[in-house]
């Protein structure tokens, strides 16, 4: 038996948002205020109870992942924060981590974000916060790239930190402020799609002029957030460099946005690398209506699903049990 358990909720995320390629996120939780994210408990033994295997995995998702637990990103965190400890010359604890995988992999809703910040988040907790909250999304940042081949914090941010986060040059991130009453109506198609193989159909040059439509897109979006302009922030939530070669990966993108907005849809766009996309309406009526057109038309019913969300403010959540 274990004599303490901590336990630690990481939110799924809407990387990228469109109008932020790698240097924006939003953290969602369902309208239900049910839970989407993962979860990973960590169990302290007894220092002479023998744990025989590090990591145990349960979930809907969990035979999705790798067989082998040192290839699971949760055994990484955990050796990764291992060394962090021998480096602070501070004894290891006889522990056990169970990762409940309730996220999709591939899913574009930052599945591997949510493991990472749910393992590192409980582990730093359970060592008294050896990391503090910035020491702690650089560590974050670097287990993603494992997973996507590329640092980047525009999933693992807001998924610890919540709200609307941008990454800013230094490596850390910004909250930004968004209408609380915008709620994201998410359609997983079912489908999945690798970050690595999302990446590989972008170019690595832009011409100047989409370069010049992309800021302008992305400084009118950060100004109608300051100004609280609505309808600025909405029309600037787009994405010209990415989409259109992403495009070919999911070719009932641009129907599902026409016939979307025809029911009172405000915004459709990518959520992440994809599949995933995430549509912006201000009402719970208009809502439902878009879930059921999605849920007629755009997943596969097997194995995809869609959900009314709402801005998660709070991030990654913790519960500790002494036993």
């Amino acid at each position: 038996m274990y004599i303490r358990k901590v336990s630690s909720y990481a939110p799924a995320s809407i990387g990228n948002f469109a109008i932020g390629f790698d240097i924006m996120g939003l953290s969602i939780t369902p309208y239900d205020n049910e839970k989407l994210g993962d979860v990973v408990e960590v169990l302290e033994y007894d220092e002479s109870m023998k744990v025989s295997n590090c990591l145990v995995v349960s979930g809907n998702y969990a035979k999705s992942l790798p067989e082998l637990p040192n290839k699971n990103i949760v055994y990484h965190c955990l050796q990764a924060f291992n060394e962090i400890l021998k480096k602070k010359n501070i004894e290891q604890k006889n522990i056990q981590l169970h990762l409940i995988k309730n996220l999709p992999i591939g899913s574009g809703l930052g599945s591997s974000a949510s493991s990472v910040v749910a393992s590192l988040s409980a582990l730093n907790y359970l060592y008294n916060k050896l990391l503090n909250p910035d020491e702690l999304l650089i560590l974050m940042g670097k287990m993603e790239e494992k997973i996507s081949g590329t640092f980047h914090l525009d999933n693992v941010a807001p998924s610890f930190l919540g709200g609307l986060q941008l990454i800013l040059s230094n490596g850390l991130s910004k909250r930004l402020e968004i209408f609380d009453s915008w709620l994201y109506v998410i359609a997983y198609s079912g489908e999945k799609i690798n970050t690595i193989d999302a990446r590989s159909v972008l170019p690595q040059n832009l011409p100047l002029r989409a370069h010049i439509e992309h800021t302008k897109n992305l400084s009118s979006f950060l100004v109608g957030l300051q100004t609280k302009n609505e309808n600025l922030v909405l029309d600037n939530i787009k994405d010209v460099i990415v989409e259109p070669n992403r495009r070919v990966l999911m070719p009932n993108l641009v129907y599902a946005r026409e016939e979307l907005k025809k029911i009172g849809c405000l915004n459709t766009n990518i959520s992440g690398a994809g599949p995933t996309i995430f549509n912006i309406v201000k009402d719970i009526k208009t809502a439902n209506t878009v879930k059921t057109w999605l849920e007629q038309n755009y997943i596969n019913k097997k194995n995809g699903f869609v959900k009314i969300c709402k801005l998660n403010s709070g991030g990654a959540v913790y519960t500790d049990s002494n036993f």
